[in-house]
């Protein structure tokens, strides 16, 4: 049986690059269901020429569409080495698997948009979700004609193929929770990673937090604004100096 990339007449650039997205935007359990789900609505947007493009690699850069990768250029994100070997692996098993990803799509209605846990809020009768609770949710399916296209893509993947080629609990048995990019070494900026990233479904959207340094440079500007005559690390000083103890770092966080 044919893999989805020959299907769909795939470059390795796109694969790669389909790959490294799903790996950041698709939660990561259910048996690869969601996994599954991601790659259906990128195939969709090619199969749609969305935003005037039919290259995943485009499609996947397009501004303000997948946040994983808004901080990734195209070298970047069609590097195979992004993720360690066996996170590569494990997501194109269920990539490279028509199957999967042809019940997805038709799940779906070759649905061309997603959104995450955190936007359940705003389902709708019909919006199709892999993963209750824990996976995306998909909507804005594809017009009767795309959609078709796709089905004759898939006409070749016999019928009786459909169950999914992962054991639900092997497949988190492959994945124990740990961010695995493999960030190049030229690379600088701050890499997003999904809040669907865990094994066990829980959201893990990175905190923006401050850093120390930056809090104190707040704390010290605040305080020189409202007049103080000590900054929180000359307090911080003076409390060790007067022999009171232990320090009290929140100081540091005063703002």
């Amino acid at each position: 049986m044919p893999t989805t990339s020959q299907l769909f007449n795939l470059t390795q650039q796109e694969r790669n690059a389909a790959i490294n997205t799903i790996a950041r935007e698709a939660y990561q359990g259910g048996g690869g269901k969601d996994i599954a789900a991601v790659t259906a609505n990128l195939l969709s947007r090619r199969l749609a020429n969305y935003g005037g493009n039919t290259n995943l690699v485009d499609i996947v850069k397009q501004p303000g569409q997948y946040e994983a990768n808004f901080h990734l250029n195209r070298d970047q994100i069609t590097n195979p080495k992004l993720l360690t070997e066996a996170d590569y692996k494990r997501v194109s098993a269920v990539f490279d698997n028509p199957a999967m990803i042809r019940d997805a799509y038709q799940n779906s209605g070759g649905a061309l948009s997603f959104r995450g846990v955190s936007a359940y809020g705003n389902r709708k009768q019909g919006d199709y979700v892999p993963v209750e609770g824990k996976s995306n949710f998909y909507f804005d399916p594809l017009d009767k004609q795309t959609y078709q296209k796709g089905l004759d893509v898939f006409a070749s993947v016999p019928e009786d193929s459909n169950k999914p080629i992962i054991n639900a609990q092997q497949f988190l048995d492959g994945y124990k929770g740990q961010t695995t990019q493999q960030i190049p070494s030229n690379y600088t900026g701050a890499l997003t990673i999904n809040n669907y990233y865990t094994g066990d479904g829980t959201e893990t959207q990175q905190s923006k937090t401050k850093s120390m340094t930056q809090n104190l440079l707040n704390s010290l500007v605040n305080a020189q604004s409202k007049g103080q005559m000590a900054d929180p690390l000359t307090l911080m000083m003076e409390q060790v100096i007067e022999g009171k103890g232990k320090i009290n770092p929140m100081m540091l966080y005063s703002m």
